[in-house]
């Protein structure tokens, strides 16, 4: 059971959102002053609903926010793409890159006795 639906969720404004947020806390706070009072609480599963549901809400007014830079920053892709299309026309000066010198192998000697004792 959710305190609120997902598609009320979607609907509501960060005004509107802000608002419920300030609803929640305060039974949050209520329930968690009954909880260290070691009073029984009425449903003990509410405080895992409101703490989740309280998450949803700070995701979606994030989500709000970010979400006009991300039209504008579509805007400006858009607006690069007529200039790529002409970058890809002019003659492109390719880079060569030299092989690196390879090391010679390096022998070592292994099993048998130790020089030492030759």
């Amino acid at each position: 059971m959710a305190l609120i639906k997902k598609n009320e969720f979607r609907q509501m404004t960060e005004q509107q959102l802000r608002s419920r947020l300030v609803e929640i806390e305060k039974e949050l706070l209520k329930l968690n002053g009954q909880r260290a009072m070691h009073t029984t609480l009425e449903s003990p599963g509410r405080v895992k609903l409101i703490r989740k549901t309280r998450a949803r809400i700070f995701t979606r007014i994030h989500e709000l926010k970010n979400q006009v830079p991300q039209q504008k920053q579509a805007q400006k892709q858009e607006a690069r793409k007529p200039l790529e299309k002409s970058r890809e026309q002019m003659p492109s000066k390719e880079k060569t890159r030299s092989p690196k010198p390879t090391k010679a192998p390096v022998k070592k000697e292994t099993g048998g006795k130790n020089k030492r004792h030759e």
